[in-house]
């Protein structure tokens, strides 16, 4: 998808002007920069898209920890030399 809109964009610059967001999405700069004034907005319609993700049937899982299913422990030193392959 990223080949076919950027080989588009090359060919016709001019279609940004009828799906300007389906191009900011694989080209940099195509959509102005963010302003401040309107992070409440930009806030607002974030939690919008989640609310309709999740009643869609998209959900967040566990989000307790960074890398679910990563048990590897490194508390003892044991632990890290056996690792590294040393005994």
């Amino acid at each position: 998808m990223a080949n076919t809109v950027k080989g588009l964009y090359t060919l016709r610059p001019e279609w940004v002007q009828m799906a300007p967001t389906l191009f900011s999405k694989f080209i940099p700069n195509i959509l102005p920069p963010a302003v401040e004034s309107e992070l409440s907005e930009y806030a607002a319609q974030d939690q919008k898209l989640q609310r309709e993700l999740m009643q869609n049937g998209f959900m967040r899982g566990d989000q307790s920890r960074k890398r679910a299913g990563d048990e590897l422990t490194y508390n003892s030193p044991s632990a890290c030399a056996s690792s590294r392959g040393y005994s």
